[in-house]
């Protein structure tokens, strides 16, 4: 293709950008107040639509610090986004992933979050509420065509949504998963988990692949095979409102993906 050629292709595509924004506003703007911030949060999620992936500020939100007020004792749990120019390559990413309905949380659980900061001081902190939560399910999911269809099974939308969760984030984006309630001990920065490390597991009586805690790179296969799992297990349930949630979504299917 000649120059000439690539330059009035790129016009093109500008333009036809262009115009899905004039397209929007023409039909969004006569429904809402011109005065209101209620224009701006459409087009917002309208841009947001348009690319296939969201950062994991974008995905959590990230209030600011400050920006949350909880009815007293609960306590705002906030991210905390790392820099991570200057540090050694690491194969799992430098994330941790927890999750709750809200920020808002008791002294107790605040505290375990604040050891999991305190002993990974390179790693960033993500909280995933229920919003981010079903943002992630509303991604696009090419491995996984027909993760919507398989969540119409899912009628414990906690339990059962979260074990599917879980790995989806890690899968993802990559880095720790851990409950809530859990403090780190033992585990910090620099052991039991290295730089070279692709995927980390504890065990749990039943010498299972620990659900509670676990830690992988983008797109290990152990996620991807746990997964699948679980949708064919979905896909064979005769009784959706009795699933044996640890058979069906929990450390049974894990530990086939593991293994």
């Amino acid at each position: 293709m000649s120059a000439s050629g690539k330059v009035i292709t790129g016009f093109a595509l500008v333009t036809l950008a262009v115009a899905q924004i004039i397209l929007f506003y023409l039909t969004y703007l006569p429904f809402v107040d011109k005065t209101s911030d209620e224009i701006q949060r459409p087009l917002e999620n309208y841009l947001h639509s348009l690319r296939q992936d969201l950062t994991l500020e974008e995905l959590t939100g990230n209030p600011r610090v400050g920006s949350i007020s909880c009815p007293s004792p609960l306590i705002p749990i906030y991210d905390r986004v790392v820099n991570q120019f200057g540090l050694p390559p690491r194969k799992i990413p430098r994330n941790i992933h927890v999750s709750m309905k809200d920020r808002c949380m008791p002294p107790d659980i605040v505290d375990a979050t604040l050891a999991w900061k305190e002993a990974f001081p390179y790693h960033s902190f993500y909280f995933h509420d229920d919003n981010a939560v079903d943002r992630l399910f509303s991604l696009e999911w090419q491995e996984f065509p027909h993760l919507n269809k398989f969540m119409k099974c899912v009628r414990f939308k906690g339990a059962m949504k979260i074990d599917i969760w879980r790995l989806l984030v890690v899968y993802r984006y990559g880095g720790i998963y851990t409950d809530i309630d859990n403090i780190p001990g033992l585990i910090d920065e620099n052991a039991p988990i290295t730089n070279e490390d692709e995927a980390f597991f504890l065990s749990d009586y039943w010498d299972r692949p620990s659900q509670w805690f676990f830690a992988m790179m983008p797109k290990h296969p152990v996620a991807y095979y746990a997964l699948y799992a679980i949708f064919a297990r979905l896909q064979e349930l005769e009784r959706l409102e009795k699933p044996n949630v640890v058979f069906i979504t929990g450390p049974e299917p894990f530990k086939r993906g593991y293994r």
